[in-house]
């Protein structure tokens, strides 16, 4: 009996190191990992541009916020595009352009040139020059967001 007792008592503070090791461990993990999303979501937060900026960026994909000044739906033009001018509207050439093709006016739920008519958005792709505009084309809503 004598050297079974000290053999449990021995197993169970054990077993409570353990346990409180692995507490100990787990909250390290979960520190760890608040860290490392707070990290991506400033690293996210960094990658957003204004829409005066989007020139600098050309070839790169960004996100780019801005108000949005002016909107047109070409629906007789070729390719029949949605254009929301954002900073500046039409005809100024200083102003950044989201461009909404006909054939992917589909996936939004409602019409782009109303909806986002005077709101500020966050539009993500990549950024590129026509006609001396930076432009960026948007297939989806999820990548045309209005900003908080």
């Amino acid at each position: 009996m004598h050297i079974r007792r000290p053999l449990v008592v021995f197993c169970l503070v054990l077993a409570l190191l353990l346990l409180v090791a692995g507490v100990a461990l787990a909250r390290s993990s979960d520190a760890s990992s608040a860290r490392a999303t707070a990290s991506t979501t400033s690293a996210k937060r960094a990658s957003v541009i204004k829409w005066y900026q989007a020139k600098r960026y050309v070839g790169h994909t960004k996100t780019v916020k801005g108000p949005v000044k002016g909107t047109k739906y070409a629906s007789s033009s070729s390719g029949r595009p949605t254009f929301l001018n954002i900073g500046k509207n039409y005809p100024n050439r200083s102003r950044f352009i989201v461009v909404i093709w006909g054939k992917d006016r589909s996936a939004f739920p409602f019409r782009p040139e109303v909806f986002y008519r005077g709101k500020t958005v966050l539009a993500t792709g990549r950024i590129r020059m026509y006609k001396g505009s930076a432009e960026m084309f948007i297939r989806s809503p999820s990548k045309l967001r209005v900003a908080n």
